[in-house]
Formats: structure tokens, sequence, C-alpha cells
């Protein structure tokens, strides 16, 4: 059975470049971002972006969360795969638990989670996990 954890992260950092131009404003870029989770999730993350805007400034993206810390008291790291948009100011994402990515007390975790947000650098979480 899966637990529910909820808390919230905050963006330490976000360092972004354009990789590509393209034609009708299209344009991709990467992001390297560091953030900081409080609640039942604690700890430290690194996310790779990889994002595609559109013209009118609203855009989608995929990314890799590398989190350290503890989930619900248990120390360790795993990693996760998002899938998000920015939209009308929002951003939205899915992510889940990428298998066998555990270490430690966290080695046997799976999951999926999710966050929305209007506010610029922080976000409320929840996660779904279990340890098997």
């Amino acid at each position: 059975m899966k637990a529910k954890l909820e808390g919230q992260f905050i963006v330490k950092s976000w360092n972004e470049d354009v990789v590509k131009e393209m034609d009708r404003g299209l344009k991709v870029s990467h992001a390297t971002v560091e953030q900081e989770y409080s609640g039942e999730m604690h700890g430290e993350s690194h996310v790779d972006y990889t994002m595609v805007y559109f013209n009118e400034g609203n855009s989608r993206f995929v990314g890799i969360e590398v989190f350290d810390g503890s989930v619900n008291g248990k120390k360790g790291s795993f990693v996760m795969k998002h899938e998000g948009s920015f939209e009308n100011g929002v951003v939205k994402s899915d992510w889940t638990v990428i298998e066998k990515s555990g270490s430690e007390k966290l080695l046997t975790i799976s999951g999926s989670g999710n966050f929305e947000t209007a506010e610029h650098g922080k976000a409320r979480y929840v996660f779904f996990y279990e340890l098997k």
C-alpha cells in the first residue's frame, strides 16, 4: 500500500541556457535547478530540465531529478522523471521514481508525485510511495 506525503520545495538556484531557436518563436532550452524540500520529504535535489517554449511564452518540459535526503524519516537518494508544462503562469509537473534508482534506506522505493504552482520559486508537492 502506498503512503501519501505532502510538503513544499523551494528553488535555490535556476540556471537556464537556450539550446536552439527555431521558426515561429519556438526555442529549446536547458535548465539546471537546485531545490530544497521540507515536510515529510526532506532534503535537497538537483534537476535537469529540457524545455520547449512556444511563442506565447508557454512551455512543455521533461526532466531528471536526483533527490538526496529522507522520506518519512528514512535516509537515502533516488531519481525521478518529470513531465510537465508552464501555461498562463502556472507550472505543473507529474513525476515517477525511476525503478532501481534508490539507495540506502530508500533502496526499494517506488512511486509517483506531482506539483502545481503559480508562485515563483516554491511549490507544494504530493508524493505517493512505497518501500518493498
